[in-house]
């Protein structure tokens, strides 16, 4: 993340309050077609990925207090476009209905992954490796 673009694009937090934020978040996509252009990049197309599915009913059942949802890649900060700051991050109640969700992120992580995971699998250019559970 370029810090000096970073600091341009911040309403109301420093940059290391904000890296600060992010830092104790897991970051889970929303949205599969955000996972699809994200790992078809130039700097990524080449590697092969792990991609997890979870049951997002019973993730957000067990962990709804520390999840948070925003409309941006929030860990994007390459070119200095786009507004960031405490708003950047809202509850799934004060999430708005208007707005599809891009990430969402668990404060803290997900101690027990294990227990909402549906699927695992290996995914190398147009291949998908279905990879056992644990």
């Amino acid at each position: 993340m370029n810090e000096t673009h970073l600091a341009r694009m911040l309403d109301d937090m420093t940059v290391a309050g904000y890296l600060a934020r992010i830092n104790a978040m897991v970051f889970l996509w929303a949205d599969r077609d955000r996972l699809d252009r994200l790992r078809r990049l130039p700097r990524y197309a080449a590697s092969a990925h792990v991609v997890l599915t979870l049951d997002t009913a019973s993730l957000v059942a067990a962990h709804r207090d520390r999840i948070a949802l925003t409309r941006i890649n929030s860990g994007a900060a390459l070119f200095p476009s786009g507004r960031r700051g405490t708003a950047t991050f809202r509850g799934i109640d004060g999430f708005p209905a208007r707005d599809r969700p891009v990430e969402l992120a668990v404060t803290g992580g997900i101690p027990d992954l294990g227990r909402h995971l549906v699927r695992v699998q290996e995914w190398a250019g147009d291949e998908v490796r279905d990879v056992p559970l644990p």
